[in-house]
């Protein structure tokens, strides 16, 4: 079998972003388990792309991070539209496999100021829309 390698997203991470979260900040914003999907179709004929979509409480205003040393921020869903409830971000596949873990270390920032992260473990999926 071979050797198994772990992808870091870390959204937010580092002071340059945020200093560190307030002790006792929400560790619980994610609505639901992050998805991470390989996008492949006409226009993606070789697979070379992912997609991360997260369901987050509230609505923040900033979800960025860094993605094997790139940094990248999260499209919020449409304010007026119900089709997209969740931030989004599509990054290199960088030889990441199918079934394969990602480590997603997640932190966004809301309007009254307070922070929120969580470090969660998802596979990738064969598929993206």
């Amino acid at each position: 079998m071979g050797q198994r390698r772990a992808v870091v997203v870390s959204v937010l991470a580092g002071a340059l972003l945020f200093p560190a979260a307030a002790p006792g900040a929400a560790e619980s914003f994610l609505r639901r388990p992050p998805y991470v999907g390989l996008i492949c179709g006409v226009r993606h004929p070789k697979c070379q792309s992912i997609g991360i979509a997260v369901w987050v409480t509230g609505r923040p205003v900033l979800l960025a991070g860094i993605v094997r040393g790139r940094t990248v921020r999260f499209a919020a869903p449409p304010a007026n539209v119900r089709i997209r409830d969740y931030w989004q971000v599509f990054v290199p596949r960088d030889g990441v496999q199918v079934g394969e873990a990602i480590k997603l270390v997640l932190r966004a920032q809301y309007s009254n100021g307070s922070r929120a992260s969580r470090t969660v473990r998802v596979r990738l999926m064969p598929g993206w829309g």
